[in-house]
């Protein structure tokens, strides 16, 4: 009977033992491993949905800003092209005004350069760096890069090249229409031209005016 009553404590002591190591150690914990396909699936779908819809709107804003942009030019016909206007240039290494360039290869095709009769405050600014191209090609470039600011006229009947910058008729009409103070004060003191109809006139003065024409002024 002291047996029993020595082994029930004895018992105990071991469950409690056992239950405190169990308490110190615990095992590892099941949200470090878990998943959840449906919403790692969610995940990645929303990601790839983003993705398109960016590519999307960078796609869209590219054809918006060709739509905005000029329409491209024509390739060159080179069939319609005279000869001298096909002279090989070696090497073309510009960066600067647009005028020195055409002039130059105006030259180089044996062209006369019509210079502008106005020039912008501002210089129209051009860079070209070609190797073996052609004066009508290089005049082409040109004149895709100074669009909307300057035009460059060829004229093959006239050989020549002619640059003249868009702004350029403002400034002629204003001048045109500005008043001419000057020219007034410049016909004061002059005496009236005789009548027609009779060598000198009133007034008239055999050689005053123009030989052949007495009493002329």
């Amino acid at each position: 009977m002291k047996k029993c009553l020595l082994a029930a404590p004895a018992c105990l002591l071991l469950t409690l033992t056992l239950s405190a190591c169990a308490d110190s150690n615990p095992g590892p914990d099941p949200t470090d491993t878990y998943y959840n396909p449906a919403i790692d699936g969610a995940v990645d779908q929303q990601i790839a949905q983003s993705t398109a819809e960016a590519a999307q709107s960078l796609k869209l804003l590219n054809l918006t800003e060709r739509a905005r942009g000029p329409a491209p030019a024509p390739e060159l016909d080179v069939s319609r092209v005279p000869s001298d206007l096909l002279v090989k240039v070696t090497e073309i290494n510009w960066s600067g005004p647009v005028e020195p360039l055409v002039e130059e290869l105006a030259n180089k095709a044996g062209y006369g350069f019509t210079p502008p009769m106005h020039r912008p405050t501002t210089p129209v600014l051009v860079t070209m760096s070609s190797t073996q191209t052609t004066v009508a090609h290089a005049l082409e470039d040109i004149g895709l890069q100074v669009d909307k600011q300057a035009t460059i006229i060829v004229d093959p009947n006239k050989k020549t090249v002619a640059l003249r910058y868009d702004d350029e008729d403002q400034h002629i009409d204003a001048r045109s229409a500005a008043p001419r103070h000057g020219a007034a004060g410049k016909h004061r003191g002059r005496r009236p031209a005789a009548p027609a109809g009779g060598p000198g006139g009133p007034g008239g003065a055999p050689g005053a005016g123009p030989a052949g024409g007495p009493g002329g002024y």
